[in-house]
């Protein structure tokens, strides 16, 4: 992160750091001024110092965590691949084609569809959302609607090839995650790593909640993220919001209470991204979002440069555990 950014990402922290301060008896100074070393000596963006609690621990503490600067390294170590084998992931048409027998939803990519083939994709699904092909953090992604399809299908089919759309039915999810918010299809993002064996380890898990009237739900898009207990599928504390707010319990758009939410299948969730996370040949290190349906759950994508707040959003930094697996 360039130093213009590093300080215009520290100021959102303003109300955090005077907290803080007050709280532990130091000045506001010491805390900026620490979140700096932080930078330098762990490689630790602003998020992750106040994430991560950073101004709690010691240095022999900040090192178990995986920081901006260690992300990088271990993306290096874990996710050297050919180019096709990285647009398997980074496309979400290919993605789709790869992982197909763990995705449950219709879809069709305009590129590759005939005219007749889309006519009849959108006369079978009511509800569709149209995702550009090679985007991230949930931009472009939208729903549908009649003001897309106001001069024909056939123009619309026009712009979807140009546009290289990616369209799919709107996913039915589990009745817990629809009570979180019902705009968007809220996600678990898994993160694993697979070792020399070939064995897939999980090593952290979230849970997403997307804003009030969103169809998306990243914290780019007003979501909030949860920590979730591994073993048990359990959010276990309150989330976060890309604009630094914290501990927030009850889900803004629904008031839903967030702490001690079972996330239903979460067996078949961790076996799910066990299984794919054999798939590809070298990426090895793999942030998954996985929706919840009633009857088990499916891939929504992947992403071989996850960030590191949300797996260690439950306090356990993961670095040791990651590098393990070289």
């Amino acid at each position: 992160m360039k130093l213009s950014d590093y300080k215009k990402r520290l100021s959102i922290y303003g109300g955090k750091i005077r907290e803080i301060a007050e709280r532990y008896g130091c000045s506001e100074g010491q805390i900026r001024r620490d979140c700096f070393l932080s930078r330098l000596r762990d490689g630790a963006n602003p998020d992750q110092y106040f994430a991560f609690r950073f101004y709690k621990l010691c240095r022999r503490e900040r090192a178990t965590f995986v920081t901006a600067r260690k992300s990088a390294r271990i993306e290096e170590i874990f996710n050297t691949a050919p180019r096709e084998e990285i647009e398997q992931i980074a496309s979400k048409a290919l993605f789709n084609k790869t992982f197909a027998r763990f995705i449950g939803r219709s879809w069709i990519y305009a590129p590759d569809a005939s005219l007749e083939d889309f006519k009849a994709f959108l006369q079978e699904n009511e509800k569709v959302i149209i995702k550009p092909d090679n985007q991230t953090q949930g931009k472009g992604v939208r729903l549908l609607t009649p003001e897309d399809l106001k001069e024909g299908p056939e123009r619309f089919y026009e712009t979807a090839v140009r546009e290289k759309f990616l369209l799919e039915a709107f996913i039915d999810q589990h009745p817990v995650l629809r009570d979180v918010n019902p705009t968007s299809v809220n996600t678990a993002r898994i993160c694993t790593v697979r070792d020399a064996k070939g064995d897939v380890h999980i090593v952290g898990a979230s849970l997403r909640g997307g804003g009030a009237g969103s169809v998306v739900d990243n914290l780019h898009a007003d979501g909030v993220q949860y920590p979730v207990d591994i073993e048990r599928g359990v959010i276990i504390g309150g989330g976060v919001r890309f604009n630094g707010e914290s501990d927030i319990f009850y889900h803004p758009s629904t008031n839903t209470r967030m702490i001690g939410l079972q996330i239903p299948n979460w067996e078949q969730v961790k076996e799910t991204v066990r299984e794919a996370g054999r798939i590809p040949a070298h990426l090895r290190y793999i942030g998954w979002d996985i929706a919840i349906t009633e009857t088990g759950c499916e891939l929504i994508e992947a992403n071989i440069r996850q960030g590191s707040n949300g797996m260690q959003q439950d306090g356990i930094g993961k670095y040791r555990m990651i590098m393990q697996c070289r």
